[in-house]
C-alpha cells in the first residue's frame, strides 16, 4: 500500500499479494520441517506460478473494467 501511487498500480496489487502468498508458503516449509517432512519444492513452484497468473489476470481485468468504466461516464 506504501507504494500506490509511486509504482503502477498493476505492478504494487500483484507484488504485494505474491509477497503474502510467499509468507504462506513459509509457514508451509516451517510447519513441514518442524513434521520432520522433506520440502515439496515443486509444489511451491506450481502453487507460486499458478498463484501469479491468477493474480496478473484478476488485476489486468479489474484494470481494464476500470479504465471503461472512466471512459463511459
Amino acid at each position: 500500500m506504501a507504494l500506490r501511487g509511486a509504482i503502477p498500480e498493476f505492478i504494487s496489487i500483484v507484488m504485494g499479494n505474491l509477497i503474502g502468498v510467499a509468507g504462506g508458503f513459509l509457514l508451509l516449509r516451517g510447519s513441514r520441517r518442524m513434521l520432520e517432512q522433506p520440502p515439496d519444492r515443486k509444489l511451491e513452484i506450481l502453487l507460486t506460478v499458478l498463484t501469479a497468473l491468477g493474480l496478473i489476470w484478476t488485476v489486468s481485468v479489474q484494470l481494464e473494467n476500470d479504465k471503461q468504466a472512466v471512459y463511459n461516464v
